[in-house]
């Protein structure tokens, strides 16, 4: 188990989104005909792939076909949904998306034109843990302890452009610390080394509420 000292000041929210919704609309008595793929953007085992095999589960049922999960990890959520962007727009490919993903520079997808909100899936509060043998038992101790030897203590958060990520930089800058900022693929792998001690401080997610 992790040790919780609070959260951070960042809430992300999970919005499922669709691939042109006029397609979808104009098909709406026939679909679907066959499986769905739904792209989580992130790694195995994290908080987003939780919330989309659930949805994945609840939609199969709703829907009678099929619903396929494609976890396409890497650069803070990008990869995976620039390759959604990329599919054809036919109604049988939706995806996770996070607020903060129209942050990153040449994201080669453009929000607001490429994908339709079908509606919100969850909102996630940014959390700060430890694992147990970390020296602090407060936020408050984890300030003074970054403080007292700058550089030293490190913590992992998914990449940039995630929430995770900015709230380590917001944290560093309004508690005056320099913890090191440790980039990982997704909160899963995260996770694992922060219950393995390979890094004593995580920037984590857990669902706060899941839209029913």
């Amino acid at each position: 188990m992790t040790r919780i000292f609070g959260m951070a000041c960042a809430v992300g929210a999970a919005v499922l989104t669709l691939l042109c919704a006029q397609v979808f609309s104009a098909a709406a008595q026939d679909y679907p005909t066959r499986p769905v793929t739904l792209i989580v953007p992130y790694p195995a085992g994290g908080g987003v792939d939780v919330m989309g095999r659930l949805v994945g589960a609840e939609l199969s049922i709703a829907l009678g076909q099929q619903v396929v999960i494609e976890n396409r990890g890497g650069a803070g959520g990008m990869i995976g949904t620039r390759d959604a962007a990329r599919a054809a727009p036919d109604g049988y490919t939706i995806v996770m998306l996070l607020t903060g993903i129209s942050l990153g520079a040449n994201t080669g997808y453009d929000v607001n034109k490429d994908f339709a909100p079908i509606g919100l899936v969850a909102s996630t509060p940014i959390i700060v843990d430890s694992n147990p043998a970390l020296p602090a038992k407060s936020l408050a101790d984890v300030v003074a302890l970054a403080k007292k030897e700058p550089g030293k203590l490190s913590a992992g958060t998914p990449p940039a452009p995630t929430l995770n990520y900015f709230a380590a930089q917001l944290f560093n800058l309004l508690a005056g610390t320099d913890i090191t900022i440790v980039s990982y693929k997704g909160t899963g792998p995260l996770t694992n080394d922060l219950l393995g001690n390979h890094v004593p401080l995580g920037f984590n997610t857990i669902p706060a509420s899941i839209s029913k």
